[in-house]
């Protein structure tokens, strides 16, 4: 009977363990460096003319579409590279002939090869600020890099 508790208790506890350090890895975010000559070409070859085809954004803005952008963390998983930034429009809206301005989270993700990196795609919540348009963040970025902090 001792040893049957004590199976049992083992695997109890191996099965903790394991659960740990599973966890652990999967709010791990591997952090890379990308130099800022090389983000700037990226940005500017790319991400204004997606922003600018999105129907979503082009009910809103009625002309074109310009933006900075504020990058929380570049992150790698294999081959690929995650910027997770906010992406801060401005441009003329239907609605209003001043400046419209809104603030967007957004996931632009390239493929490294080698030394370079090649524009892949944009994700992007067009939901206003606030934590409902933070879901486009996978927890482990709101956790490790936002935490609290709603833009």
């Amino acid at each position: 009977m001792k040893r049957k508790n004590f199976i049992f208790l083992s695997t109890i506890i191996s099965i903790l363990i394991i659960s740990i350090l599973v966890y652990r890895s999967m709010n791990t975010v591997n952090v890379v460096n990308i130099p800022i000559n090389t983000l700037d070409k990226i940005f500017s070859e790319n991400i204004k003319a997606e922003l600018n085809k999105r129907e979503d954004l082009r009910a809103i803005f009625i002309d074109a579409i310009d933006y900075t952008q504020e990058i929380i963390v570049c992150e790698e998983k294999g081959n690929k590279i995650y910027i997770h930034a906010w992406l801060n429009c401005s441009g003329h809206s239907s609605d209003d002939p001043t400046l419209t301005k809104a603030k967007y989270p957004a996931i632009i993700t390239l493929e490294k090869d080698k030394n370079d990196y090649i524009f892949d795609k944009l994700e992007l919540s067009t939901l206003d600020e606030g934590s409902e348009s933070m879901k486009i963040f996978p927890s482990r970025i709101k956790n490790n890099y936002i935490k609290n902090k709603i833009m």
